[in-house]
């Protein structure tokens, strides 16, 4: 049986959320690039042997990204991401991240947050994102 494509999904997201969301997806396009390494930096806040974690995190990659060889630093890059999954959540996550830097600091900033998405999948639409105003918000429910 054929499921449906044929619709968009809107969601509401508050800042924090918003935040958890582009952070999950960034943790996510960064696995698919070979940058396993950002699992270990997820967890900074316990107490862990880095060191073995470090081991395990490059003995994984090495297991599923074999060409890769070299050491811990080395990755695809996002424009080479081999996974569509990987670039799909990274345009996500650029769309969400621009649109919640201009709604704190409509004026701008200077970090990659207000830069243009720069997009890395063909195979999707363009994602869009717009903020909006809490109190238009809270009069729609």
């Amino acid at each position: 049986m054929s499921q449906r494509e044929d619709f968009f999904v809107q969601v509401t997201l508050s800042p924090e959320q918003a935040r958890v969301v582009v952070n999950a997806l960034d943790v996510l396009s960064r696995i698919h690039i070979g940058q396993f390494n950002i699992v270990r930096e997820e967890f900074l806040d316990r107490d862990f042997d880095s060191d073995a974690v470090n081991r395990l995190l490059f003995a994984a990659r090495h297991l599923v990204f074999p060409e890769l060889g070299g050491g811990e630093g080395y990755s695809y890059g996002i424009r080479g991401c081999p996974s569509r999954k990987g670039k799909v959540a990274w345009d996500v996550l650029q769309v969400i991240r621009q649109v919640e830097a201009f709604a704190r600091r409509p004026e701008g900033g200077y970090t990659v947050s207000f830069n243009d998405p720069m997009f890395v999948s063909d195979s999707e639409p363009r994602p869009t994102a717009k903020a909006v105003n809490i109190l238009d918000r809270l009069s729609d429910l």
